[in-house]
């Protein structure tokens, strides 16, 4: 009964349906005379209806690189699905599926550069390994009154290689998440508890165990100026031979909207303390971040941006570093409503630095589908 349904409002929605076509693609120039062509397409439909929407997202990650020892053509494909079932003018669940398959290098020039690396963090000469991914989750939230909200969700996600010899780098992490939240909000704050409770289980015969519990608060000043901070305590567990015990949390961010086709500054940083997961071994580690943004619009269509991130890990195990940081620095210019032509430069210490320089182009339509 519940595909027969769906399927009937997709097409009672079909003439409200909404598409996004977009092609971003990135030339990267390496130190040791290396070059990378990545193309990043993006096909994404959305039917909204009044108790039902359905969104689907296709943005697979095609690599083409020289010299050919690297590897001449690489696709890794990426999906998402979600819908959002409205039972009520309070009440409302919420589905997500996300799956990920194909070949990475798990380097730096995926990540976006304004954030800490993660701990498994490898250099661009660093071969390709096929991996999985895979996220499903489902969530309940409830208004209880006008400004005060609850959720509850469960999350079952899978990663790591795909095959024996990629598990040797990447270790299959299976994971079951349950957790619950609320939020009150009144003028300009806002209120937040949480707690989480997750359970993982390793490919290498490891399980891992974090129950961990939040407040945190956000206020919004003037000029498109907002804070957020957040405190509490995660209980680590799982197998006797890895760390356990009680390890606070805590997170601070600022940020700044940029204004749209205005000439103005905006920007973000983040400061993190807590555990996170290795991803490299399945194991929580204590680790504090740092990343900040800062973009800068002398015109309206020119926006000049500087960013980076930072990470310490005190657990890292050698050959793994406890330090681990990147940067960089671009300009971007609007040609039209939806092309885009950026460069820049970036720099990485895994420790060892590296750096790449890079050219971009962002071209996107949107509209109804007739």
């Amino acid at each position: 009964m519940v595909f027969p349904a769906m399927a009937a409002c997709l097409l009672l929605a079909w003439s409200q349906m909404r598409y996004q076509l977009a092609l971003r693609t990135e030339t990267k120039t390496l130190p040791d005379g290396a070059g990378d062509l990545k193309l990043d397409p993006l096909l994404s439909v959305e039917a909204p209806s009044r108790s039902l929407q359905l969104s689907a997202r296709y943005l697979p990650t095609i690599l083409l690189r020289e010299p050919r020892e690297r590897g001449t053509f690489n696709l890794l494909n990426r999906g998402l699905l979600s819908g959002t079932l409205r039972l009520s003018k309070d009440r409302r669940v919420l589905a997500e599926q996300r799956l990920a398959h194909g070949p990475t290098d798990l380097s730096w020039l995926a990540l976006a550069s304004d954030v800490a690396p993660p701990t498994l963090t490898r250099s661009f000469r660093s071969p390709l390994i096929g991996a999985l991914e895979s996220s499903s989750s489902l969530s309940f939230e409830q208004t209880l009154r006008r400004r005060l909200r609850f959720a509850l969700t469960a999350r079952y996600s899978l990663s790591g290689g795909l095959s024996g010899e990629d598990q040797l780098v990447l270790p299959r992490v299976r994971s079951l998440d349950l957790g619950a939240s609320g939020t009150f909000g009144a003028g300009r704050e806002t209120f937040s508890l949480g707690m989480t409770g997750s359970r993982g289980w390793i490919s290498t015969g490891h399980r891992t165990s974090l129950l961990e519990s939040s407040i945190g608060w956000r206020h919004s000043f003037r000029h498109r100026l907002e804070s957020e901070l957040s405190a509490g305590l995660s209980i680590l567990g799982g197998d006797p031979a890895e760390r356990s015990g009680v390890v606070p949390t805590a997170a601070v961010t600022l940020r700044r909207e940029l204004p749209p086709g205005r000439r103005g500054v905006g920007g973000r940083i983040t400061l993190r303390w807590g555990p996170v997961l290795d991803r490299a071994t399945g194991a929580l580690l204590r680790r504090a971040e740092g990343s900040a943004r800062l973009d800068f619009a002398p015109l309206p269509a020119v926006v000049l941006s500087a960013s980076g991130g930072v990470a310490v890990t005190p657990d890292a195990v050698p050959p793994d570093s406890r330090v681990l940081a990147q940067g960089a620095v671009g300009i971007a210019r609007k040609l039209t409503s939806a092309f885009t032509v950026s460069a820049g430069v970036r720099l990485v210490s895994l420790p060892g630095l590296e750096w790449a320089g890079l050219i971009s182009t962002t071209l996107s339509e949107q509209g109804f589908l007739r």
